[in-house]
């Protein structure tokens, strides 16, 4: 097994035990990755970002007072800062920020090409900032929604993340291709927003948030 395959499924492994409350759990995992795997510094900050974000929501939760929908000011701060760094803690920060109405991120809204050959003709362009190569549709959406998107350049590490209002993830997946259409079913989603990600290298590069309504 390549030594990219077992970093990925550790970091996967990393978000299962977060999502279980297991921060030091996770946290371990991730400290596996930093000292086992040789990366470069970009890779590194977003491993180690992320570590902090998990303890930051660990102690989050763990004070009783706190309220998840009425942050104060100072933890609503820090969020935007998570949320600025990227990656996957800045997919868990946005999802927190919404929350609470206080997340800087904005995404337009895409609904579902009526002609099929306009979506093959978007799949076909290139040298386009990655943020145009990124959709989620239709929204809100009901049983299922796509997630559609093109990249330049080589085969790198891709994960699609889920999250929900309170930033915990319900999706991770990792992805083959540099472009594709991926479907999504939510019958195991509950009604309501979730973010949905898009990470190369541990960095985000595309970000929209969905409502799924039945």
């Amino acid at each position: 097994m390549k030594m990219k395959t077992i970093a990925i499924i550790l970091l996967l492994l990393a978000q299962h035990y977060f999502s279980l409350g297991e921060t030091r759990l996770a946290n371990q995992t991730l400290g596996e990755i930093l000292t086992q795997f040789e990366m470069d510094e970009l890779e590194t900050k977003g491993i180690e970002v992320l570590q902090e974000y998990y303890s930051f929501y660990a102690a989050l939760q763990a004070d009783t007072a706190v309220d998840m929908q009425q942050l104060d000011s100072t933890t609503i701060q820090l969020l935007k800062g998570f949320e600025l760094n990227g990656g996957i803690a800045g997919t868990h920060a946005t999802a927190l920020l919404m929350l609470n109405g206080a997340s800087d991120y904005r995404e337009p809204v895409y609904l579902p090409e009526e002609d099929p050959n306009q979506r093959n003709a978007w799949l076909d362009k290139s040298g386009t900032n990655s943020e145009d190569n990124f959709k989620v549709y239709p929204n809100p959406a009901g049983d299922y929604f796509y997630v559609e998107y093109q990249l330049d350049g080589e085969d790198a590490q891709l994960l699609l993340v889920i999250t929900d209002v309170l930033g915990k993830t319900v999706l991770t997946k990792e992805l083959k291709h540099l472009q594709d259409v991926v479907i999504v079913k939510t019958d195991g989603f509950i009604e309501g927003q979730y973010t949905v990600s898009l990470l190369r290298q541990n960095s985000r590069i595309g970000n929209s948030i969905i409502t799924i309504k039945r």
